[in-house]
């Protein structure tokens, strides 16, 4: 759901029509445009990174299958 509320909230839409328009491929794009700059501001803080934060596509699908049955 928090994915959900990002993409709305980044793209100016309502999380019901990020749920209803939004591919799979928008979320692995919007989540990894995410991942990267998190990344970006852990390196700029001088804090480590994690980079073991990956997942698969079947996980992302998951996720974003449970977030739409809710």
């Amino acid at each position: 759901m928090l994915l959900v509320d990002s993409m709305a909230s980044k793209y100016g839409m309502l999380p019901t029509d990020v749920i209803r328009k939004a591919t799979t491929q928008d979320v692995q794009i919007h989540f990894n445009v995410e991942a990267f700059r998190d990344d970006e501001r852990q390196k700029a803080s001088g804090k480590p990174v994690d980079l073991n934060k990956q997942y698969t596509e079947e996980e992302l699908q998951a996720v974003w299958q449970k977030s739409r049955s809710q």
